[in-house]
């Protein structure tokens, strides 16, 4: 069964569409891990949530702090409103008013369905491929929290583990290079989109997968930007069984 892994869609169904077809999934042979930030941004962000949602059989998300951020701002009964403590943050700092338009447009049954469905994704996820052992997370890692669900760790774990990366220069969210400490483990992390990685080691290709150490693989295809003038920017795929990297771009889909 091959297992793919995706990252940071943010909201652009089109281009998520675009990798299913072009990785060539089947739904009743493969397997993709989304590595969280499936919405804010782009417009999809409701459409995408709900086709993970109803493909479990063959698809999962992780949370980002994205998701993150939606769910403590919206109330989690459901109600049309977002007076949470992140509600600024998220709706006018990190895109989310598009997502909670959408949001705001299911009915209050759909809203539950969908908040109880994210409460209960993982934040860190361990399988292995091929002999190979494989650590899914947004970002950070902490290793108490493997195969735990959202509604399983305290808020600060979570917090930890879906802001934190040794790719942030701001203090509060800045961490050394832990992954390193863990060799015979091969991680997958979004958050930090490949371009930013790459100016910053000056020896990285946009949209190849971004390998710090031996044993780490960032696939943020920078897709919070949307279509940009100045970077080839997209959506990555991976293939874990044999590392195939898919990227789709930006310009590929969306031509206007």
């Amino acid at each position: 069964m091959p297992t793919y892994v995706c990252s940071d869609i943010h909201g652009y169904a089109e281009l998520f569409y675009t990798g299913l077809k072009r990785i060539d999934f089947n739904e009743s042979r493969d397997y993709l891990y989304i590595l969280g930030d499936v919405i804010d941004r782009g417009p999809d962000g409701m459409i995408l949530l709900t086709y993970i949602k109803n493909h479990q059989d063959c698809m999962d998300t992780l949370i980002g702090n994205h998701e993150l951020l939606m769910l403590n701002s919206v109330s989690l009964r459901g109600l049309p409103f977002c007076t949470g403590p992140q509600s600024e943050l998220w709706l006018d700092y990190n895109g989310g008013r598009v997502t909670f338009e959408a949001y705001r447009d299911l009915s209050r049954e759909e809203r539950k369905d969908l908040l109880d469905w994210l409460n209960s994704r993982y934040l860190i996820k361990t399988l292995e491929v091929n002999n190979q052992q494989f650590i899914l997370t947004h970002s950070n890692y902490l290793p108490e929290c493997e195969n735990k669900k959202l509604n399983e760790v305290h808020d600060d774990e979570a917090w930890s583990i879906a802001w934190k990366s040794m790719f942030r220069s701001e203090p509060e969210v800045q961490i050394p290079n832990i992954y390193q400490n863990y060799s015979e483990k091969m991680f997958i992390t979004g958050h930090v989109p490949v371009f930013r990685v790459s100016a910053q080691l000056k020896e990285c290709e946009p949209l190849n997968p971004v390998f710090i150490e031996p044993n780490l693989y960032n696939i943020d295809g920078g897709c919070s930007l949307g279509k940009s003038e100045f970077f080839r920017n997209g959506l990555i795929f991976l293939r874990l069984d044999d590392m195939q990297v898919f990227p789709i771009y930006f310009n590929e889909v969306y031509k206007d």
